[in-house]
């Protein structure tokens, strides 16, 4: 007791020195605490954010990444289209003809569709550099593919301009044959290339339309 009287009395000075330095390492400890539990929150809250940008942007795109790879099949079979016609660049027989009009038919139906997806999607769209990126791809392939079908179209008014040479042809049942290739068969042949010349110019309305839809999307696409 005497000592606590002792100290307590004679040591005034250092018993507040004593009291106010431990309530400052309390202080602090507190302090340093709730700082760092602060720093900790933000980081987490940052990181929550990023993710959930990544899974919006991965959720924005999957329709548009089918619109793409389908867009790029069109391309790939166009390419076979105009491989076919260059490969024949003197003659078509029927049954490659045949061919390609089907698969004339195909692209177009298949790029009326694309056009509708398009369409949809830009009701939908949420503007993001994720879905820029899909947007301007789209409209690049689209462009790429009208071109190819105008390259296409001036291939068949070629082969069209060779099959006319059958309106100088006299009207002779002597004349059956005109170079090994019976009159009959020739004749199936210039109609069929005259089938293949509309469906190629119906092809390039569809190509418009996919151009047009496409354009829209890559403008409503950006940030």
């Amino acid at each position: 007791m005497e000592l606590i009287k002792s100290f307590s009395f004679k040591c005034p000075t250092m018993l507040m020195l004593t009291f106010f330095l431990a309530f400052s390492l309390s202080y602090s400890g507190d302090i340093g605490a709730i700082t760092y539990k602060h720093q900790t929150a933000q980081k987490t809250d940052k990181a929550i954010a990023k993710t959930g940008t990544q899974t919006t942007e991965e959720a924005d795109t999957p329709e548009l990444k089918k619109i793409l790879l389908e867009l790029i099949k069109q391309n790939e079979h166009m390419d076979d289209i105009i491989d076919e016609m260059e490969e024949s660049e003197h003659s078509l027989s029927l049954i490659q003809i045949s061919s390609l009009d089907l698969t004339a038919n195909i692209i177009s139906t298949n790029l009326e569709r694309l056009s509708l997806l398009t369409k949809n999607e830009l009701i939908k769209i949420q503007p993001s550099d994720n879905t820029f990126t899909y947007a301007k791809t789209i409209l690049s392939y689209a462009d790429k593919l009208d071109k190819k079908i105008y390259r296409a179209q001036n291939l068949v008014k070629n082969f069209l301009s060779k099959k006319s040479i059958l309106r100088d042809t006299p009207n002779s049942k002597k004349t059956k044959k005109i170079k090994g290739k019976s009159l009959l068969r020739i004749i199936k042949e210039q109609k069929a290339i005259h089938k293949l010349a509309k469906n190629i110019k119906q092809l390039k309305i569809s190509s418009k339309k996919l151009c047009a839809t496409s354009k829209w999307l890559f403008i409503v696409s950006k940030v």
